[in-house]
């Protein structure tokens, strides 16, 4: 072995990595064979890499030789976590890659880490990549809960680092689905897919919609009372602020908006206004259709495709023109977007802001008492809202009150986030830090930080880092043409995101306003599996046939001729061989193989079965007109006869003596003997063959009146070959 190796003990050949690498591609070479190859090349097989910066335990876990893999871990110790230069991969993500289970599962028992690669992904989120997931096909699925839970707005659930699915919740209730959750700062509502709606928290006020202000554990069915419909009642979307709730349902095909929950603002849009509202109670007070509704601190929303209306304490996030009245105690009509040419797309609220988008792209921004439109460069698909001032002379209360910056989140339909501030009043680009693309569908954002799920179900948070702005940056805009298409790194926010683990369904993500407790939808498991797989159609039959049609004496590829009569078939050894071991002895005792008292039809007809599993005559019908005409008779001494123009029968020792057409009659020298037809007569064949599967089918029919019939019923058992077949 010393005689092999050109290199020292602590070689670094990549030309020696590449040899390793390309004899493990290598099929007809044993595990044990690898194992001594390896020794001869390298003194150090198992530190050096291919140009790619493979190791020979990459591409063995990449082709699945499991064995290759123990003996390069127990006998070479190599690293088991090594990174190839192209991807950041590991042994297990190439195995995991390529489905190579037998070589995953052997590095998972000798402890391979769970790495991320240059992407930032983990080997099991690389078999998660072949799931057929699109969150846009999905409305409802499983919550996954994790945050501090101090207020017991999750119930009794423990407090999680990471997201876990919520027990409390899919236990109780199995055959819910959740559409939306609503996480406050003391509760927590939840829409199903079903319509109903659950809550639970401290339920002091009323928040919860009971009926009681005591604090509920686990989640309750909230029910809705109204003497005038006695159809069932659907929630559709809810909407919480820290002391109420908003519901949107559908009665009759016809929108309705409740409320529950302390009244102190006139946030209930009841009038006379009650100090709390205990159980969801209908509001009158609109003539318009609606999509959604909003619950802030302060102020509550309902709104439809053409209209909005506000109430609640009038601070400057309602929409209204400044006055001298304190709350708006009546849901009101907000005029300045009213007979708009462009439908309301979205609306979003904070304790100090009202946002409203457009199908247009248009944004408004109602706040201190003014409408701030920021235009359009491209069309959203959805925005959020955080923080934003109020009038502190209306109520002392405000004055207490931490006012965090207006910031405004939107998400265009390319999967851009652009982001708006008070600080730095323009829709500014924000940056990933992502070394893979990435492609937000939902976003939603609290004070601390931003979060979404992505187009492959993947859920993102981070955080924000504003951008330093130069002097004389607008001079500097101006003069850019439409030529500059790159960013520069100081005209956009950075964001450092972080992947949350466990979340490879995702539909949405939401959290409380302060990013305490977290809450995602995902799609369950089995969704997009409900489908069986179609199986593409198999063209080996055909192609088998095909091969038996074109083979010619001529061609290059055929290696065995038989010579029935006249007639010459060329076909192919191994083929042929594989029906039976006289076949086989028979195919390779010389490459031209007479066949005789066989009619050249049968043969063809024989040979037609071996290539594809069936022939003409095992198929009920019709028979063609060719096999039709081959009927022959057989007397004592088991030679072959055939019939002659005057009904004589005269013997015969060479079959291809036999005209096309013969029809036997009765004679004298036939009434001892029987008649043989084509399904018999390829019957015979098989059985001189030792083709048993053929000859038991072939027994099960017979041709009358020139049609294939089938006397008997059978049943095939499938094993490694053609079918056997049981007949009844």
């Amino acid at each position: 072995m010393m005689d092999f190796c050109d290199c020292a003990d602590k070689c670094k050949s990549s030309e020696h990595g590449e040899i390793l690498c390309i004899s493990l591609t290598k099929r007809d070479v044993t595990d044990a064979e690898l194992c001594a190859y390896f020794n001869q090349i390298c003194f150090c097989c198992e530190a050096v890499r291919d140009t790619f910066g493979r190791t020979a335990l990459h591409l063995a876990a990449s082709v699945g030789r499991a064995n290759v893999v123990k003996w390069l871990l127990r006998r070479k110790q190599i690293n088991i976590n090594a990174k190839d230069f192209e991807s950041g991969y590991t042994a297990l993500h190439r195995s995991i890659f390529y489905g190579k289970i037998n070589a995953a599962v052997t590095l998972l028992k000798a402890g391979a880490g769970n790495l991320l690669d240059y992407e930032n992904l983990t080997c099991l989120e690389h078999a998660m990549k072949n799931y057929p997931f699109s969150p846009s096909n999905y409305e409802d699925g499983e919550v996954y809960v994790w945050g501090t839970n101090s207020n017991y707005i999750f119930g009794i659930q423990q407090a999680r680092q990471t997201p876990d699915i919520w027990d409390i919740f899919h236990k109780e209730y199995q055959f819910e689905f959740v559409k939306q959750i609503n996480l406050g700062k003391f509760h927590c509502v939840v829409v199903t897919g079903s319509g109903n709606t659950y809550s639970c928290g401290h339920g002091q006020g009323g928040r919860l919609g009971l009926g009681s202000e005591q604090t509920i554990l686990t989640p309750k069915l909230i029910k809705f009372t109204d003497t005038q419909r006695q159809s069932p009642i659907y929630c559709i979307q809810a909407s919480i602020a820290r002391d109420h709730t908003i519901f949107l349902t559908e009665c009759d095909d016809s929108y309705q908006i409740w409320s529950c929950g302390l009244n102190t603002h006139h946030v209930l849009g009841i009038n006379p206004p009650p100090q709390k509202q205990l159980t969801p109670k209908r509001l009158s007070h609109f003539k318009h259709l609606f999509d959604g509704v909003c619950a802030a601190r302060y102020h509550s929303v309902a709104w439809g495709p053409k209209a909005i209306y506000t109430w609640g304490l009038h601070g400057g996030q309602l929409g209204h023109d400044q006055s001298t009245q304190k709350y708006i105690t009546i849901p009101k009509l907000i005029t300045r977007l009213y007979k708009m040419k462009s439908d309301i797309q979205e609306v979003v609220v904070s304790s100090g802001a009202t946002v409203v988008l457009l199908t247009s792209g248009d944004i408004f921004v109602f706040h201190e008492y003014q409408c701030r439109i920021l235009p359009p460069r491209q069309k959203l698909l959805g925005v959020a809202v955080v923080g934003g001032r109020l009038n502190t002379s209306l109520d002392t209360s405000l004055l207490v009150e931490k006012n965090a910056e207006l910031k405004i989140l939107a998400l265009t339909q390319h999967g851009k986030i652009l982001l708006w501030q008070e600080s730095d009043p323009h829709l500014v680009r924000c940056v990933l830090s992502c070394n893979r693309e990435i492609l937000p569908t939902q976003i939603y954002m609290n004070i601390c930080e931003i979060l979404f799920v992505d187009n492959e179900g993947e859920a993102f948070q981070g955080t924000l880092k504003n951008r330093k702005k130069k002097s004389g940056e607008s001079s500097t805009a101006a003069t850019r043409n439409a030529f500059h298409r790159f960013i520069d790194k100081d005209e956009c926010h950075f964001v450092k995101i972080t992947k949350l683990p466990r979340t490879h369904r995702a539909i949405s993500i939401t959290s409380d306003s302060k990013g305490g407790n977290f809450a995602i939808i995902q799609a369950d498991p089995k969704a997009g599996l409900n489908k069986l797989p179609e199986p593409a159609v198999g063209t080996l039959v055909l192609d088998l046939k095909n091969l038996l049609e074109e083979a010619d004496e001529e061609d290059f590829v055929h290696d065995v001729l038989f010579k029935v009569g006249t007639v010459t078939f060329a076909a192919h050894r191994y083929i042929v061989s594989s029906c039976s071991n006289t076949l086989e002895k028979l195919v390779f005792s010389d490459n031209v193989i007479e066949i005789a008292d066989v009619h050249p039809d049968i043969f063809k007809e024989f040979l037609l079965w071996i290539y594809t599993g069936d022939c003409n005559l095992l198929n009920i019908g019709p028979c063609p007109k060719h096999l039709q005409q081959i009927s022959m008779h057989k007397i004592n001494n088991d030679s072959l006869v055939k019939c002659t123009e005057n009904n004589q029968v005269e013997e015969v020792q060479d079959v291809n003596q036999i005209s096309g057409f013969e029809y036997c009659k009765k004679s004298k020298s036939n009434k001892e003997g029987s008649v043989k037809d084509a399904v018999r007569l390829l019957q015979d064949l098989a059985k001189k063959f030792e083709i048993v599967n053929l000859e038991k089918r072939l027994s099960m029919f017979t041709i009358k009146n020139g049609q294939i019939v089938q006397t008997k019923s059978y049943t095939e058992y499938y094993f490694v070959g053609w079918a056997y077949t049981s007949g009844t």
